[in-house]
Order: structure tokens, then C-alpha cells, then sequence
């Protein structure tokens, strides 16, 4: 993006993290301060995205949830409980 002179040339973490999710949208926001026409749709990504993260979140704590089960499982086997 381009700056004038004497103006901060700092970027912003919350325009890497636009820049990481959509080059697209941080161009037309950011570089040609353009505002989103479709709302609504917009809100709808933003409401997809937040349950994406939420169901990765969820898959994550499930797998290490077997991890230690299969973990537990196989020390009570080592130890005679299961034979």
C-alpha cells in the first residue's frame, strides 16, 4: 500500500490479517478505501467463517481427546487391567 510522506508506513496486524483472508477485500479496502456494497452477504461470510473456526476448534480438542484415550487404554493394557 502505498503511503505519503510523513505518514506512518507501519501495517497494521488487522490488515495482515485482512491481507491473509482475502487479498482482494485488502485491496479494494485498504488500498482503494472502497466499502463493501453487499452486506449482507459480507455478514453471512463473516457468521460462516466464525463457525468454521468454531467446528475446527471443536475437531481439534475431539482428536486430542482420542489421542489420550488411546493413550490411557494402552497403559491399563500394558499393566494387565485389559488382559
Amino acid at each position: 500500500m502505498k503511503k505519503q510522506p510523513g505518514e506512518n508506513s507501519l501495517v497494521s496486524a488487522s490488515e495482515i490479517r485482512s491481507f491473509h483472508s482475502c487479498p482482494e477485500f485488502w485491496r479494494l479496502s485498504s488500498v482503494l478505501k472502497l466499502k463493501p456494497s453487499n452486506d449482507k452477504a459480507l455478514e453471512r461470510g463473516k457468521r460462516l467463517h466464525r463457525n468454521w473456526t468454531r467446528a475446527d476448534f471443536y475437531t481439534a480438542a475431539l482428536i486430542k481427546l482420542a489421542v489420550a484415550s488411546i493413550f490411557i487404554v494402552a497403559i491399563l493394557y500394558y499393566l494387565g487391567i485389559f488382559r
